[in-house]
């Protein structure tokens, strides 16, 4: 949020810097134009032909009159000062002021250089020159301003492209960070649920295990009756391979290391019944039903996120059921195409308020101690990995309804 007004401030800066510079080139504009009109002003009242040419021949000049119109062009704001000139025998002498011929002499034209000069009469043979001496402050004072303003436009640009690549540069670090983190939190997660899982295991081979003690008991006891002893003999054995089955079915150890799994085509039925059988130490009382629709496509995935994704999922719904209700795991063939899985539980539902953030990281409702909030949001991005969706339907007083849709890739099936 604050990137975005910061975003959204520089750029109302740089549009302000761009308004004011067109409205100083328009001003700019604006006063070229007054100097230009005053500069025509002052020549055309002076290109009347009875005042500096007539029949008398080239050499007419009516001061009087010259006097009184180069007063009123020197009461214009924009003319500093003005010579007027006029030509003789193919030569410019400068007739107003007078004072200007007594001062300059042989050099009277140096001191004009740079002043604007109008030609008076026709322009291939005029009868002389006026020379205004125009006041540019203003002019001067907007270009100012226009290269002040064109810096700062320029200037900011750069600071705000320094500032994009800056910016992006520091995404792609935090990218990579959050991607890192992503990978740690999923590590952390399949070993805390690694954790649960062999809590899980030690809970259910606690009876094999105290069945061996016992038997171990009964045969020290009969070490005189050889037919007794040989049929402890053979609990022991049956029991201790009971101990063995439990944790090659768990495969705890395969699935806390399951990273250097490949992609394979995998069915999801064989997948929901692994996922179930790995987190039923918490099932206890819990009505189980599974249901899989005919024509499923198979998946192209990594076996151990699907087994992390819904064994999350029933674990989730169990413990909200604490060992008491009903789970319905289902799946079916989606639109798109794609695979669709349901889990819906008779707890007690999730309230209104709650149901928006429990995807978020680290957000949990149980008691400090028994959740890390960590579960659903590994779920989501999972399954945001694998480009599927998931969602979750629910009211205070259940069901609760997590559905699970990912999508299947034909062209890598048919390859």
């Amino acid at each position: 949020m604050e990137l975005k007004l910061n975003r959204l401030l520089a750029a109302f800066a740089l549009a302000v810097l761009i308004a004011t510079l067109w409205l100083l080139a328009w001003l700019r504009q604006n006063a070229a134009g007054e100097l230009d009109r005053a500069a025509f002003n002052a020549a055309s009242s002076l290109r009347r032909e009875e005042i500096l040419h007539g029949p008398g021949g080239d050499t007419l000049v009516r001061f009087r009159r010259v006097r009184t119109l180069m007063e009123q062009a020197a009461r214009s704001p924009y003319i500093r000062n003005a010579v007027l000139t006029k030509i003789v025998n193919r030569r410019e002498h400068p007739i107003y002021p007078i004072v200007w011929w007594a001062d300059h002499r042989e050099e009277w034209a140096k001191p004009l250089e740079g002043w604007r000069k109008e030609p008076l009469g026709d322009k291939a043979a005029p009868w002389g020159y006026l020379y205004l001496d125009l006041n540019r402050s203003t002019l001067t004072t907007i270009n100012l301003s226009i290269g002040t303003v064109a810096v700062s436009v320029v200037l900011m640009l750069f600071a705000l492209l320094a500032r994009l690549l800056s910016q992006e540069s520091s995404l792609k670090r935090t990218t990579i960070e959050l991607n890192d983190r992503r990978r740690e939190l999923i590590r952390l997660e399949r070993l805390a649920l690694g954790g649960q899982l062999a809590a899980g295991i030690l809970h259910d081979v606690r009876k094999p295990i105290l069945n061996i003690r016992h038997s171990l008991d009964d045969l020290n006891d009969a070490l005189g009756d050889f037919a007794s002893a040989a049929t402890d003999l053979q609990n022991v054995r049956h029991q201790t391979m009971l101990f063995f089955q439990i944790l090659q079915e768990s495969r705890i150890e395969q699935f806390i290391q399951s990273d250097r799994a490949g992609e394979e085509f995998i069915n999801i039925g064989p997948i929901l019944d692994f996922s179930l059988n790995l987190v039923k130490y918490e099932r206890r009382a819990v009505e189980v039903t599974r249901k899989d629709a005919a024509g499923i496509p198979p998946l192209l995935a990594h076996r151990y996120r699907l087994v992390q994704l819904f064994s999350n999922l029933v674990l989730n719904a169990y413990q909200a059921m604490k060992g008491q209700g009903r789970l319905k795991v289902e799946s079916l063939a989606g639109e798109g195409p794609s695979v669709v899985v349901r889990i819906t539980d008779s707890g007690p539902g999730i309230p209104p308020e709650t149901i928006e953030r429990i995807f978020d990281p680290f957000y949990t409702t149980k008691p400090e101690g028994e959740g890390t909030g960590l579960g659903l949001s590994i779920c989501r991005m999972i399954v945001e990995e694998m480009g599927g969706t998931i969602a979750v339907e629910s009211r205070p007083g259940g069901p609760t309804t997590f559905t699970v849709k990912l999508p299947v890739e034909h062209e890598k099936a048919e390859q």
